[in-house]
């Protein structure tokens, strides 16, 4: 029985320590020096080794000519190398975007790749 608990704390105790990312979206978009919109989110992610996950939700403000719109990203990354204490990680995903306030775009998925 004590072999089971001190298993058992162990795992919690990993589980526990593990790192999860989380950060804040934040910006602007300019057109012809206008103001059109704010974009505000939250990301949250984590690394299992040399691979990671993260997901982020964001939203784009109306201000003059923009559309309010919702995205959602999942977002997988699988570590190359390491240059100094920078890491050089392959990431792809897929996006989902959801406009709102009656909006005429259609809502649609996008496709997210990057190192």
């Amino acid at each position: 029985m004590k072999k089971i608990a001190i298993a058992s704390l162990l795992a919690l105790m990993t589980v526990a320590a593990s790192a999860i990312e989380v950060g804040v979206i934040g910006g602007e978009t300019f057109n012809s020096s206008n103001h059109i919109n704010n974009t505000a989110g939250l990301t949250v992610g984590e690394n299992f080794g040399k691979v990671g996950v993260t997901l982020e939700a964001d939203h784009n403000f109306k201000q003059k000519t923009a559309t309010n719109a919702d995205r959602y990203s999942l977002i997988g990354s699988y570590g190359v190398t390491k240059v100094g204490v920078a890491d050089i990680a392959i990431k792809g995903g897929v996006d989902y975007l959801s406009q709102r306030s009656g909006s005429t775009l259609p809502a649609g998925y996008g496709l997210l790749a990057g190192v």
